[in-house]
């Protein structure tokens, strides 16, 4: 049974991309968060000016 625990072994350069992709899928979606958010802000106050 413990044949089939596999050891952790740390990863070598250029192995495990998808934390990368991840990160990056991340940063986006806070810079479109981030405009849309201001854009909001930007026609709320025109409409209160």
């Amino acid at each position: 049974m413990t044949d089939d625990i596999k050891k952790h072994e740390p990863l070598k350069p250029g192995e495990g991309s998808a934390g990368c992709l991840g990160l990056m899928a991340g940063v986006v979606s806070l810079a479109l968060l981030s405009f849309v958010t201001t854009a909001i802000g930007y026609v709320v106050a025109q409409w209160l000016r």
